[in-house]
């Protein structure tokens, strides 16, 4: 399979973005990167209840970066102030790998 690459977001975890492990994840979050117009912070999973799939928020931000220039939402950073601040712990089933897909 064929990656799209990626050169500020590369430089921003120091790795190409299909190699992304969690020391890059780790280490974005220590530096307080900020969020640009190619990279989204969220604290936790999206929503999966009724309402969350009405609004359709995952598929809204998905849809965002698809009509730029692409980009990677990280899940399982907190934001503060438009930078990342911390890294709470965030389960992750199943379904919700099967939803973000």
């Amino acid at each position: 399979m064929t990656t799209s690459r990626m050169p500020r977001l590369e430089q921003v975890f120091g790795t190409r973005i299909d190699l992304l492990d969690w020391p890059a994840i780790e280490a974005v979050a220590e530096s307080r990167a900020p969020e640009a117009v190619d990279l989204d912070f969220k604290q936790s999973h999206y929503g999966n209840s009724d309402k969350d799939k009405r609004e359709l928020v995952l598929t809204k931000d998905v849809a965002a970066f698809a009509n730029t220039s692409g980009g990677v939402i990280v899940i399982g950073v907190a934001e503060k102030d438009g930078g990342a601040n911390a890294i709470p712990p965030v389960s992750l089933s199943d379904g919700d790998i099967t939803r973000h897909h």
